[in-house]
């Protein structure tokens, strides 16, 4: 198997990602649900290509999707889904505790790094951004799916040999 080629320009691009990704959380403003999805749709970005040049459908479809489901998410339906997704986990939480509270605790030190020395850091919060990020991930992997369908890359609809009537 060969190894892949990094060239001198995706490096750079890399690190010029990393640094506005580092930039922007320095700010101390960032959102729970992009802080695993934006890292991810960026590394896609570079799979879009392929080293000899050839665009990969299912890369071009997760990326639209994906930065679709950013760009909708920053418009506020993030906020609402993250009410929505805070509830739940309160009530899934509240319930456990009720009848187990040993797994309780064992899952809000998981999920929240509740009781650790990290619990607010930026890496104490990436298991929840990864749960609170998943409707965009899920979103990029519909539209890369869709767009790595055989049907949509030939353009047309492919007639099964067992439905098609014979002449």
């Amino acid at each position: 198997m060969p190894i892949p080629r990094m060239t001198t320009r995706r490096v750079m691009s890399a690190i010029a990602i990393i640094a506005i990704d580092l930039a922007y959380l320095q700010q101390g403003v960032f959102h729970l649900y992009l802080l695993i999805a934006v890292p991810v749709l960026q590394t896609g970005l570079f799979w879009v290509v392929s080293s000899r040049g050839v665009i990969r459908p299912f890369w071009v479809g997760f990326e639209m999707f994906g930065w679709a489901g950013v760009i909708a998410f920053r418009l506020g339906v993030g906020t609402l889904w993250y009410r929505f997704y805070d509830g739940r986990i309160n009530d899934v939480l509240n319930a456990i505790a009720h009848r187990r509270p040993d797994v309780a605790r064992a899952v809000v030190t998981v999920l929240f790094c509740e009781g650790t020395p990290i619990q607010d850091t930026i890496p104490g919060l990436l298991p929840e951004s990864l749960i609170a990020g998943m409707p965009i991930l899920f979103l990029a992997l519909i539209g890369g799916l869709i767009a790595a369908c055989p049907v949509i890359q030939r353009g047309r609809l492919r007639t099964s040999p067992i439905a098609s009537p014979e002449v």
